[in-house]
């Protein structure tokens, strides 16, 4: 798959994600102070609220799972060069 399929996919995934929004009910677990700062950064550094913070945090562990399973892993990429590879997602993960 071209790298420019892998970011569709991506972008759809997003997507049909966003399109489920269903509201956070009390079943969700509390975060400490310190999560729910960091929540708050995140959401005012990208100028979204915390649901779609957390939205898009569940998409990219959802893409992360997936990748480690067919063999692949999420990496930061600078100057075509891995900075770092991000793994450890998935229990099945080899």
């Amino acid at each position: 798959m071209e790298d420019h399929e892998k970011l569709e996919n991506i972008i759809y995934q997003l997507q049909q994600l966003n399109r489920q929004r269903e509201p956070l009910n009390d079943d969700f677990p509390r975060l400490s102070d310190q999560e729910n700062k960091l929540l708050e950064n995140l959401a005012a550094t990208t100028n979204q609220t915390k649901k779609e913070v957390l939205r898009k945090a569940l998409a990219l562990i959802n893409i992360a799972i997936s990748s480690e399973e067919q063999g692949a892993n999420l990496a930061i990429i600078k100057d075509g060069k891995i900075m770092t590879e991000i793994t450890g997602f998935s229990t099945s993960a080899e």
